[in-house]
């Protein structure tokens, strides 16, 4: 779960290396629901650099995209104001209670984003970043 392809690449380095960690970042979180003792203390750190990761990433992607297409930009910016309020929004008081169902929910929601957002929208940087 949660490969990277180079067809997933966009060719703009900063963007696809942010990618690629993101993937790193993913696939922790799925070696989390594989933990059959979850360490909560790790289960915050992968939370946290997760959080952390977005907002620099997002941030990078959104400086692409105010010069290719402010359209394009303020549906961005959206979504990922969605994705990090989505995050900051998590009960944390669920890693002590329930670590399992925390990083369940992560994990279903990260998939979601990542199909919609690696797999669709980096096609439309591919697309722009080629013109």
């Amino acid at each position: 779960m949660f490969k990277w392809y180079e067809e997933y690449a966009s060719g703009i380095e900063a963007v696809d290396e942010q990618h690629y960690n993101l993937f790193e970042i993913a696939r922790d979180v799925v070696d989390l629901l594989n933990e059959e003792d979850l360490d909560t203390d790790v289960l915050y750190e992968t939370f946290e650099r997760l959080v952390q990761y977005s907002i620099y990433h997002f941030a990078t992607e959104e400086e692409f995209w105010i010069l290719h297409d402010v359209k394009l930009y303020e549906q961005q910016r959206e979504a990922h104001k969605y994705f990090v309020n989505w995050l900051n929004s998590l009960d944390l008081s669920l890693m002590e209670t329930n670590g399992k169902k925390f990083v369940l929910n992560i994990f279903e929601e990260l998939s979601l984003w990542i199909k919609n957002h690696v797999e669709i929208e980096m096609q439309e940087i591919i697309r722009l970043s080629r013109s």
